[in-house]
């Protein structure tokens, strides 16, 4: 079945009386009957004391929904009467951590003019007054009982995936590592206890679901979702559904009942036990390892060249480690782009060599191990190829099919970027076989 996401921008023309509102915000300001895009429980709007909204956040993401809370705020103070603005210090980056980088959303909060705390850490904190919602979006740290508690009408979260399904701080990356064919944002109350766990208040529906192109970014990703967030998180305040009492309105609880309809086989590409954790650099990691329980021991994504440029693509750069003539471990990064290929034959007098490559495991408990590789070059390419399966193909030259990643440069610790080729020299290259004789598994 064919998922399309109706544009948010499409046929959509600015006003004189909006001028000052940005053109993606405008369906907000003209359509009433958004809701029908969103899965939630149907009922009269419930009314709601005037909004003091405490609003958490960070980047481009919440950036989006807290423009569309001003924007409504402009527009019907009655609803938002006022927001503050919480946002983490900022961190030193660059040569010598010399600059300060603070969050966008401390930008844009200026920009409106809007109060703005630093804080890292709620405790010994105690919010506005008058605040009577939260809302935090990509925020980081856990809001506090206390003050969910302080405020009349508690918490709200805006996360781009359909809860349960990914639930943590990467759901972006993880969508796109898992290759989930579709997604879409929900709003939920925030747990006292524990991140993502909340009461699923609106959902988009799976049938309008945002169907995610190929080749897609975290960034693309995050600009596709972003309005529709902002959409949902306005229309859901106008409806009242932060008031109690709340209901479910999530995939989850009608699965069982959606049976083999439309609904049921979309439901069957979700996982309510699916998990969005933190990237780390160990994710990055690009090791071939063939075992099949190579995920049971803790070390990360199955090794495929697909595997590879996807990860490249999404959380990259990719990086390894090996040991040079002199035994010295160095750092690999492979900085640029990288690409999946299948070869028929080449040239039998270029050289396939076995190498050691060298990890961490992702485990909690940290362990280098060491994997073989197998590499090979081709005439009058700088590129190197890692090797992922050889294959009998009596369709294709050579009567072989080779599967492989293209690498086509690499910065070695402590030196700049070069060619792949040249970059790898320094690492000695412990065996050479005939190609054919590796039989190695996808």
């Amino acid at each position: 079945m064919k998922l399309k996401l109706k544009p948010l921008l499409s046929a959509v023309h600015p006003r004189t009386e909006h001028t000052n509102i940005q053109r993606w915000l405008l369906p907000l300001f003209r359509d009433r009957s958004i809701a029908k895009r969103f899965k939630s429980n149907a009922s009269p709007p419930k009314a709601s004391d005037p909004l003091r909204i405490l609003f958490c956040g960070s980047d481009e993401f919440s950036c989006a929904n807290l423009r569309a809370l001003h924007a409504e705020h402009v527009r019907n103070p009655s609803l938002v009467e006022s927001i503050d603005v919480v946002v983490r210090p900022g961190k030193r980056v660059g040569r010598g951590y010399k600059k300060i980088q603070h969050p966008l959303l401390r930008d844009v909060a200026t920009e409106l003019g809007l109060p703005i705390h630093e804080r890292d850490t709620f405790t010994g904190w105690d919010m506005p007054a008058a605040t009577n919602l939260i809302i935090a979006v990509s925020f980081g740290l856990f809001v506090p009982r206390r003050l969910l508690g302080a405020a009349k009408y508690g918490g709200l979260n805006m996360h781009p995936s359909l809860l349960p399904d990914l639930r943590g701080p990467a759901p972006l990356h993880h969508t796109l590592l898992r290759q989930r064919p579709f997604t879409g944002v929900t709003l939920q109350t925030l747990d006292h206890h524990n991140f993502d766990a909340g009461t699923v208040l609106a959902q988009t529906h799976l049938r309008n679901a945002y169907r995610i192109p190929d080749a897609c970014t975290v960034p693309q990703l995050q600009d596709a979702l972003a309005p529709l967030a902002a959409e949902m998180l306005v229309d859901g305040l106008r409806r009242g559904l932060h008031v109690p009492p709340h209901a479910d309105a999530g995939w989850l609880p009608r699965a069982e009942s959606l049976g083999p309809g439309p609904d049921g086989v979309l439901a069957l590409e979700l996982d309510k036990d699916a998990m969005a954790p933190k990237i780390t650099p160990r994710l990055r990691q690009l090791l071939p390892v063939w075992e099949p329980d190579f995920t049971r021991q803790g070390v990360g994504l199955p090794w495929s060249a697909d595997m590879a440029a996807l990860t490249q693509r999404t959380i990259g750069p990719l990086w390894f480690k090996a040991k040079d003539h002199a035994g010295h471990l160095k750092r690999v990064i492979v900085p640029g782009d990288v690409e999946s290929i299948t070869l028929g034959a080449f040239d039998e007098d270029l050289g396939r060599y076995r190498t050691d490559l060298y990890g961490v495991t992702v485990s909690d408990e940290e362990k280098t191990f060491r994997t073989s590789a197998v590499i090979f070059y081709l005439p009058n390419d700088d590129a190197m190829y890692l090797l992922e399966s050889v294959k009998s193909d009596k369709t294709r030259p050579g009567g072989l099919r080779i599967r492989a990643l293209k690498i086509l440069t690499l910065k070695v610790e402590g030196e700049r970027e070069r060619p792949a080729r040249l970059a790898f020299e320094q690492f000695p290259k412990v065996e050479q076989k005939p190609l054919k004789s590796y039989k190695l598994c996808i």
